[in-house]
């Protein structure tokens, strides 16, 4: 442990987690800002079939957990709320 209280090794650990998570994160979010336009066209404007809920389900699912649990890679709680 250092002066401040926090040990090296664990804060590189989290910085290349949250690096990792990060950039994945980017790289989902620019693929639905990438196919936004395609999938207006395609699947928002067309009839509503099962294929078609099973997409949006699926699609938007992903984004919305990552979204979620982005706020626990990123946010501090501290230990008196988490109890």
């Amino acid at each position: 442990m250092d002066s401040g209280g926090v040990d090296y090794a664990r804060f590189t650990s989290n910085r290349i987690y949250r690096s990792l998570f990060l950039a994945g994160f980017s790289v989902l979010a620019y693929d639905h800002l990438l196919t936004l336009h395609t999938e207006v066209k395609y699947i928002w404007k067309s009839k509503l079939r099962p294929s078609t809920l099973w997409f949006l389900l699926l699609r938007y699912t992903c984004l919305a957990s990552n979204i979620w649990v982005s706020t626990f890679y990123f946010v501090t709680i501290d230990y008196e709320v988490c109890l």
